[in-house]
């Protein structure tokens, strides 16, 4: 499971974590991976793919990453993290890896960590992920900035700031 979306999962069914450290605010990693489509014009396709046939969903995919190199490294990176051999396997994939279903049952101090640029998880997801932690012991929140150079996903740009 991608790492946004595993630390709060293991919290909420492994009573041995003592506190969790989010390193990504990710309430759905299909909302956050798929965001970026409607440039591409595949969000309708990637919203309604657990409905349509696969080879549909995979010709449609095949397309778009053709001539639009984002989606071919979102599409490329998902199977790569995933496992999956297709866009349509991907899509289905990441419906699954999200917090939002299992946030209320993490009791545990929880710090969730958030870049305010980032690329990929929507800064967006914060409010809604620490409103879903409703019976963690103590949630704190840090969104990482430009000025600190580490606004960008898992405060990549800062190399040193995590040697402090």
């Amino acid at each position: 499971m991608p790492a946004c979306c595993a630390d709060i999962r293991a919290a909420a069914r492994e009573p041995r974590v003592s506190r969790v450290i989010a390193m990504d605010i990710c309430t759905s990693l299909f909302v956050a991976a798929t965001k970026g489509f409607t440039v591409s014009g595949l969000s309708v396709i990637a919203a309604n793919s657990d409905q349509m046939p696969a080879p549909l969903v995979n010709a449609a995919v095949a397309s778009v990453r053709k001539t639009d190199m984002l989606t071919d490294w979102v599409i490329a990176q998902g199977e790569r993290v995933t496992g999956s051999a297709t866009p349509a396997e991907v899509f289905a994939a990441w419906r699954e890896y999200r917090t939002d279903d299992i946030s209320s049952l993490v009791t545990q101090d929880v710090l969730l960590m958030a870049g305010s640029k980032d690329h990929y998880m929507p800064l967006s997801m914060l409010p809604d992920q620490l409103m879903a932690l409703t019976a963690a012991h103590s949630v704190s929140a840090r969104v990482f900035t430009e000025a600190e150079s580490a606004q960008n996903h898992c405060q990549i740009g800062n190399m040193g700031l995590g040697k402090l």
